[in-house]
């Protein structure tokens, strides 16, 4: 019995043995070919990224720092001083809360945006054909076109983080899919060299995600940041501004669904029994209480009397709480009062540099952080190099004003030689036409190549010639100062 239980134990340990030394060959294959892998890309130019690359469970990571609360939001999000929970949900119930995050994340999607090329002499060109056009052009995922993948993704980053993982061509590397990753699902940790990754896990409609991948393969807009890589989140460093606006809406919604205003007390001249005071309660708040019954007559009993008690929203202060709370939120994403519907300060004058100012100060910086990403994953590292292609978004239109005013610009852009018509005409939607292409100055609206004929014609002319010389000289020389 001795015996065959050494024996069992010797072939346990021979098959450990045997199964260790596989693993270790197996583990260094796969180092090789990773390195050859990567070489191959480092060679031909192009992105050093996977589509949702894996990592390693047990190497050695590298966390965070320790309050993982402010980088990886709950999912059940935080709670203010007035009781009220604070979250996306929450969030966007808050009616200037709500108009803000669709003010910016519609304002962006809906511009112009484009693959550009830079010329070997500085000029930058649209690349219509690029890869990278087409395929935005298109279905960026299955589920959603680049106005919805981008309005998604900037509300997200408005309040704390926007992100997309990218699935890449296994053969050319080029993305072919850009997922919506929703900001709960993220987390951020380092490999054991320090390279930055994204841990994904959850489900995401029918589709469950458990896994990590390298920044490279992941678009990431960062709200406000203080180290560069994790966006501050605005429902947990704004949370009392946010959970004041949800108990504002909870009060107002309670006063006019519950009491519509009648709060009080009806005094009786006579003792009246638990009974009959219980019964009068009833049919009192079923006759007067609630939005459906305001405004109506509220008939008492000989020598009732009714003494009204509650303040209104008005009196207790609610409705300037609620204009505050517009004021804190435009403090908050940079948006003019006037666009969450607080005019109280507005002119006609003052609401369009209002509006120059939202173009200029608050969309402005999120379309070049945009850019900045797209430009930096979604092209070759050859490509990037000297900018020879890169994504810009175009905003400039925001920037002009109304009709009058971008007829205004456009005029003087063309009488300036500063556009051709043609680049004014494509700028307002508008086809080519004929001659369009040349620069025009001066008010008679000449073309710049015709002053120049003209200039040149001028400075060869012959000089002028002393008294005493022929009649046919003079008038030659009258022929050429004319022109």
């Amino acid at each position: 019995m001795y015996q065959a239980d050494h024996d069992i134990l010797i072939q346990y340990a021979c098959l450990r043995r045997t199964i260790c030394r596989n693993l270790q060959i197996i583990s260094k294959l796969y180092g090789v070919l990773t390195i050859i892998q990567r070489l191959k890309r480092f060679w031909s130019g192009e992105s050093a990224g996977i589509a949702a690359k894996q990592l390693d469970s047990s190497a050695e990571k590298r966390s965070v720092p320790s309050n993982t609360s402010e980088y990886w939001p709950s999912i059940f999000g935080y709670t203010g001083l007035s009781g009220a929970t604070v979250n996306t949900d929450t969030i966007l119930g808050i009616p200037p809360a709500f108009s803000a995050i669709r003010h910016i994340s519609e304002s962006i999607a809906s511009f112009e945006w484009g693959v550009f090329q830079q010329q070997p002499d500085g000029d930058v060109i649209q690349d219509y054909t690029h890869d990278i056009a087409i395929y935005l052009s298109g279905r960026v995922a299955p589920n959603y076109t680049y106005f919805d993948f981008m309005q998604a993704l900037m509300a997200n980053a408005l309040l704390g983080g926007g992100y997309a993982l990218i699935t890449r061509d296994q053969q050319t590397m080029r993305p072919v899919r850009l997922d919506l990753i929703p900001r709960e699902l993220v987390g951020i940790q380092y490999d054991q060299n320090g390279e930055l990754y994204y841990m994904i896990s959850g489900a995401i409609g029918n589709t469950s995600y458990h896994i990590n991948a390298y920044q490279s393969d992941v678009i990431h807009i960062k709200g406000i940041t203080m180290d560069g890589v994790n966006g501050k989140h605005v429902e947990l460093i704004h949370r009392e501004t946010f959970s004041g606006g949800i108990s504002a809406q909870d009060y107002m919604s309670a006063t006019f669904g519950n009491k519509a205003f009648i709060g009080g007390i009806i005094e009786y001249p006579n003792q009246v029994s638990a009974t009959d005071r219980k019964k009068m309660e009833e049919n009192l708040t079923a006759s007067y209480s609630g939005a459906k019954n305001a405004g109506g007559l509220m008939v008492l009993d000989a020598g009732n009397k009714f003494v009204k008690t509650q303040m209104s929203p008005v009196e207790a202060g609610v409705i300037d709480f609620t204009k505050l709370n517009a004021l804190q939120v435009s403090q908050i994403f940079k948006i003019p009062p006037h666009k969450l519907a607080q005019l109280d300060r507005s002119t006609f004058s003052n609401i369009e540099q209002q509006a120059f100012e939202y173009v200029h100060d608050c969309l402005k910086p999120w379309c070049v952080k945009i850019q900045q990403e797209f430009s930096s994953k979604l092209f070759y590292e050859r490509e990037k190099k000297a900018r020879k292609r890169f994504f810009q978004i175009d905003y400039s239109s925001a920037m002009m004003g109304d009709m009058e005013a971008q007829s205004k610009f456009f005029s003087s852009m063309v009488s300036g030689g500063i556009m051709t018509p043609n680049e004014a005409r494509k700028r307002l939607k508008l086809n080519k036409v004929k001659g369009g292409d040349d620069l025009f100055i001066g008010q008679n609206m000449a073309p710049m190549n015709t002053l120049s004929d003209l200039l040149t014609a001028k400075s060869q002319a012959p000089a002028k010639q002393p008294a005493g010389q022929n009649k046919t000289d003079n008038v030659n020389q009258a022929a050429a100062t004319q022109v």
